[in-house]
């Protein structure tokens, strides 16, 4: 059975979709030309970003056990007593060797003398030479001499002269750390002879109490603070670990044998202006109290009882705080 081109043509259009047109000739090149350019726009196309990490908890360091290095996790010896001084700056107490530093400069010294001096015969010796006596008064041609001993000798005084400067400025910011207080240094001494693992030669350093020095100015020393801390060693561990102990002090301490009673500097000295504080009130109060107490007697009593508490408030002043001569002089006046 045959069909005419009608018929084709009728059943083609019902399987197009509907409303469909022919393109014209220029819409077909350009659907062409964007089919061609289509595969190197894809390598044009940017790599695609990877997701985005979860934003970090701030307060993931807070809940994570601290990191510290325990002194009873050290081996004996050097090892453990290292992590010991490390847990607090009072601790670092170290030899100053200030006798071989004086040996060096008065060594080098010696020897920029002597160059001094041999600068100064050389000088004259060419300023005396008919042949050379202009030589101290015209520097290039001094140096065009074969051999320029001046200039030989001006390079041997900057070297030297490097090295003495060199040792002068180590030596002073050397000198210039302050000497440990005995309390500290009995402290290092304790934990050297409490390890008990150090030979003769190495813990002998402490010994050498005219040539120590330490890293941490010790500016909280008064009989206020001795006092707190030999309370608080009497009363034992725990009420220092309550009070004025961190949980990195602790984690530091735990387990060891050394001794060692870690105080956290800013809770201490705390505790010491309290109780300075308290001294203050009596001092100042308490004559107030004892002079209306007194106020029947006569007056040598009463002039006495006010000589003694203004100079134990003075006392107070001095001895345990930082304050000056004319700033004690100032307060006990008023």
């Amino acid at each position: 059975m045959t069909t005419s081109t009608e018929e084709v043509d009728l059943e083609r259009a019902a399987e197009s979709p509907a409303g469909t047109q022919k393109k014209a000739p220029l819409e077909v090149v350009g659907d062409l030309l964007l089919r061609a350019k289509r595969p190197l726009s894809k390598w044009r196309q940017k790599p695609k970003t990877a997701e985005a990490r979860p934003e970090l908890d701030p307060w993931w360091l807070a809940r994570t056990k601290p990191k510290v290095r325990g002194i009873a996790n050290h081996a004996h010896g050097w090892p453990r007593l290292s992590a010991a001084f490390d847990s607090d700056k009072n601790f670092m107490i170290y030899r100053r060797f200030g006798f071989l530093r004086t040996r060096l400069l008065t060594y080098h010294q010696d020897v920029l003398r002597e160059m001094e001096e041999n600068l100064d015969k050389l000088d004259w010796e060419d300023f005396r030479s008919a042949d050379f006596k202009g030589a101290t008064g015209w520097r290039k041609g001094d140096d065009d001499r074969q051999p320029s001993h001046r200039k030989e000798l001006f390079d041997s005084l900057d070297k030297e002269l490097n090295i003495y400067d060199a040792l002068l400025l180590r030596s002073q910011k050397l000198y210039a750390f302050d000497e440990p207080t005995p309390r500290n240094r009995k402290s290092v001494a304790d934990m050297i002879w409490n390890d008990a693992f150090l030979s003769v030669k190495d813990r002998d350093y402490i010994r050498h109490v005219d040539d120590l020095v330490t890293l941490e100015r010790d500016t909280e020393s008064s009989w206020v603070h001795k006092m707190v801390g030999f309370f608080f060693r009497w009363t034992g561990a725990r009420v220092t670990k309550f009070l004025f102990r961190s949980l990195i002090q602790h984690q530091k301490a735990v387990g060891n044998h050394l001794r060692i009673q870690l105080f956290q500097r800013v809770k201490f000295n705390r505790g010491v202006e309290y109780l300075f504080a308290i001294f203050s009130i009596i001092t100042l109060i308490g004559p107030i109290y004892l002079l209306n107490k007194i106020q029947n007697a006569n007056e040598y009593v009463q002039t006495t009882a006010v000589f003694i508490s203004t100079a134990l408030f003075a006392f107070l002043l001095s001895s345990a705080t930082a304050a000056k001569r004319h700033e004690v002089f100032a307060v006990t006046s008023a």
